[in-house]
């Protein structure tokens, strides 16, 4: 679950989405209430053209314009017309998780490959660029992993070794790799071994050692649960809790 969207995996390895149409793939921006299968964003030229033929139907070209922001991160493409998506293209074969940010969406395959869509404005995505994505793409240096989970504007992963990598927006230390420069591509959460399980949320990140909790980033509200409200760049084991054997966190936002 995102700030504004949702997605599901199914039994079948559909991936869907509803909410809204910025971060889900589809052919436009208007939010959805029903699930919808996840699609990419089509653009020919401006008007005229020959129609498409993909999975036995017609589709013509949409016109596209620049949509109305929030703010100034929100730099995603408004496109308009038909509100059917087209089927995803470009992710890899046997998707086994799905996890949704604020505005971007990751999956996990199962030969350990993470692949994202959507915002990218502080390098959310992996890839290299700061470019927003409306088809997937698969995250650069990243090594095998078990798991995946998108915050708000970065995203974090567990190795199939038990190293922690973090990528995106770092303003609060969210990475974990003891500075505030956002990556584009994934860099290791130092002083981590043997992780378990990690969580990326709205400003901090959180992992599971054991049945030990260790948070980073930012604090304002106490979300480390180290006692202060100082910002942590570097991982600080959370004081006072029993043994735990999960972790969930707000990707989007401060809890």
């Amino acid at each position: 679950t995102g700030a504004m969207h949702t997605c599901a995996l199914t039994v079948a390895g559909e991936v869907l989405c509803r909410g809204s149409q910025s971060s889900l793939g589809g052919r436009n921006r208007q939010g959805r209430t029903r699930d919808g299968r996840l699609g990419r964003w089509v653009r020919y030229r401006y008007c005229g053209g020959d129609p498409v033929e993909l999975g036995g139907r017609q589709w013509r070209e949409q016109e596209c314009e620049a949509g109305p922001r929030r703010d100034e991160d929100d730099a995603l493409d408004n496109c308009l017309g038909g509100r059917e998506a087209l089927p995803v293209v470009g992710l890899p074969d046997g998707v086994i998780s799905i996890t949704a940010g604020a505005r971007h969406n990751c999956v996990l395959s199962e030969e350990g490959r993470v692949w994202c869509w959507g915002y990218n404005g502080q390098g959310s995505l992996g890839d290299g660029t700061q470019q927003n994505r409306i088809s997937p793409v698969e995250v650069l240096e990243l090594p095998r992993s078990s798991m995946v989970s998108a915050g708000d504007k970065h995203t974090c992963a567990v190795s199939l070794t038990g190293e922690a990598y973090c990528w995106g927006s770092n303003q609060h230390g969210q990475l974990g790799d003891g500075t505030t420069q956002s990556r584009s591509r994934p860099v290791q959460v130092r002083n981590l071994v043997a992780v378990d399980q990690i969580a990326a949320g709205g400003q901090h990140t959180c992992s599971r050692v054991g049945s030990n909790v260790w948070c980073w980033g930012g604090n304002s509200s106490g979300e480390i649960g180290d006692g202060s409200l100082e910002a942590r760049l570097l991982p600080v084991q959370v004081d006072g809790l029993p043994p735990v054997e999960e972790i969930r966190l707000g990707g989007g936002w401060v809890y």
